[in-house]
């Protein structure tokens, strides 16, 4: 069976036919610096995930079959306390891709940034919205000098070790479209990828967030960069699709289906696990169950449902991203494994 038929299939009865390709770990809620329009609103909020109690998840979700990904953000991941560990983790029991998203501040120090790429990570996403100082300083809160150095030392460990680079931006009404295109020329002229995404959520959302016409001021000035896209189609995708509306959603067209309930789970500081960061509720928290039984019980059924009537509202390009990517990944997985479940 191939694995969009397992979707499919997964999808019409609502049931978990495949084990979760993809996990995305919100670790901690803390911080080392203080950005504006972080989703993360309390910097200091470590949250309750100890390396213990994520061990245990992961061991569970590897004992049916390793997850293709683990996407760990926060807060700032590398600043929890276990991250090395963790990730060592996630690598011997067999995860293909660990992505950290990090604002970069430790990458600074290469002994460091060399130490958590030999414990295991695969992808480094980069928050980093514009090349200008003074912007920078004001969006992230650190001196560009100390990214500068983070983004040379990437490029110099990339000569000596296998491991991926994006260069993620936050689009905002402080940097002009013609600063975003840079940063992406910056990131194809070192080898690095590029994603990008609006203002969504913080506490001065209301100062930097764009109208539909900055938004497609900036996505006009990126859209024609094609040799950016690196083949792949679903930035494509996103690049097109209206922010605002749902009408020109990919996976809201007749005959589309999200098959995020049905791949992949998240968890949040408090242990809380989702479907979907904009979709239902928690269908469970791993402080209470052990991961595999929330991913088949009764409200983890309810959200799958709830996705499958077209519920669901994101319109948040990291979201259309992730759920265009599924098939994909689950081919990569059951190909590994040579199972077709």
């Amino acid at each position: 069976m191939k694995a969009i038929e397992i979707l499919e299939k997964a999808h019409d009865s609502s049931e978990p036919l495949v084990a979760p390709v993809r996990l995305d770990l919100s670790i901690t809620g803390a911080c080392n610096t203080d950005c504006p329009y972080c989703w993360q609103t309390d910097h200091t909020n470590v949250g309750n995930l100890t390396l213990e109690n994520l061990s245990t998840v992961i061991k569970d979700l590897c004992s049916w079959r390793p997850p293709w990904a683990i996407d760990i953000t926060g807060g700032e991941p590398t600043i929890w306390k276990g991250f090395i560990e963790f990730v060592s983790l996630c690598r011997d029991k067999g995860i293909h891709n660990i992505l950290v998203n990090t604002n970069a501040i430790k990458i600074a120090n290469k002994n460091y940034a060399k130490k958590i790429i030999e414990a295991g990570v695969t992808t480094f996403g980069v928050s980093i919205d514009t090349l200008n100082p003074e912007k920078h300083l004001e969006l992230r809160r650190f001196p560009f000098s100390k990214m500068q150095k983070a983004l040379d030392n990437l490029y110099e460990l990339k000569k000596t070790h296998k491991f991926g680079v994006s260069l993620n931006a936050v689009l905002s009404k402080l940097v002009t479209p013609e600063e975003v295109a840079a940063v992406k020329d910056y990131a194809n002229d070192q080898g690095f990828g590029f994603f990008c995404q609006a203002v969504h959520l913080g506490p001065a959302v209301d100062k930097y967030r764009l109208s539909e016409q900055e938004r497609d001021d900036r996505d006009r000035v990126l859209t024609w960069r094609e040799e950016s896209y690196h083949g792949d189609k679903n930035l494509k995708k996103v690049q097109n699709t209206d922010k605002f509306s749902r009408e020109t959603h990919p996976l809201q067209k007749p005959g589309g289906r999200c098959f995020k309930a049905f791949t992949t789970l998240k968890i949040v500081i408090n242990g809380d696990v989702r479907v979907c960061w904009n979709g239902p509720a928690p269908i469970g928290n791993i402080l209470r169950q052990p991961i595999l039984e929330i991913w088949k019980g009764a409200e983890a059924k309810r959200a799958r449902e709830y996705i499958k009537n077209n519920k669901c509202s994101c319109l948040f390009d990291c979201d259309i991203y992730e759920s265009l990517g599924l098939e994909r990944i689950t081919e990569k997985v059951m190909a590994k494994h040579g199972t077709d479940y």
